[in-house]
C-alpha cells in the first residue's frame, strides 16, 4: 500500500460535489462519499489501476466514481489525487486550472 495525499483542489472538488448532492439528497451524498473513500482506498492498494491520461499531463492517470472522473498522479511511493470533476464537464480547461498546484 501506497499513501494516497489529496491537492488542495481536489479537496474543494470533493467539498463541493458532496455538498452539492447533500443538500438534494443526503442519504445519496452519503453513498457517493463512502464511493469516494473506497475508490481512494483501492488507489492505495492498485496505484496503476486508472488509465494513463498523457493528455492531461506526464504521469496522469484517471479512474471513475461515476460520473465523475477522479485524476491522480502515481509517482513510485505515492499517489496524489489531483482534481475530482464531473464527467460533463471541460475537463482539458479545468485540469489546466490545477497545474500550478
Amino acid at each position: 500500500m501506497v499513501p494516497v495525499t489529496r491537492s488542495r483542489l481536489a479537496g474543494v472538488d470533493l467539498f463541493e460535489i458532496l455538498g452539492e448532492l447533500d443538500s438534494k439528497d443526503s442519504a445519496r451524498a452519503t453513498r457517493y462519499a463512502i464511493l469516494f473513500d473506497e475508490k481512494i482506498e483501492a488507489l492505495s492498494r492498485f496505484p496503476e489501476m486508472g488509465r494513463p491520461r498523457p493528455e492531461f499531463g506526464a504521469d496522469v492517470r484517471s479512474t471513475l466514481v461515476k460520473p465523475y472522473v477522479l485524476f491522480y498522479r502515481f509517482l513510485g511511493e505515492s499517489v496524489q489525487v489531483l482534481r475530482v470533476i464531473h464527467g460533463k464537464r471541460d475537463l482539458k480547461r479545468l485540469m489546466d486550472e490545477g497545474e500550478d498546484e
